[in-house]
């Protein structure tokens, strides 16, 4: 994941739609949008998570569905 994802992927979201079972949501994750250390610092744990396979204990306590919303044409 790269610094411009992120900042695009959160930038668009909901303020208040929660994002993990720890209780931040969204609005959090916007706050920090214009504070360039912090993005990177955030996108960096991610992607230590993603590259090793290592994920953060709380990570691992949260399942992601995905439904299909057209059969045959995902997006």
């Amino acid at each position: 994941m790269t610094v411009a994802e992120f900042c695009f992927y959160f930038a668009k979201k909901k303020e208040n739609t929660e994002s993990s079972p720890s209780g931040q949501h969204v609005g959090h994750y916007k706050a920090i949008l214009g504070n360039d250390d912090v993005v990177e610092l955030i996108v960096a744990m991610i992607n230590i998570g993603n590259n090793t396979g290592c994920s953060l204990q709380r990570c691992q306590q949260t399942i992601s569905v995905m439904l299909e919303k057209d059969e045959g044409s995902p997006k």
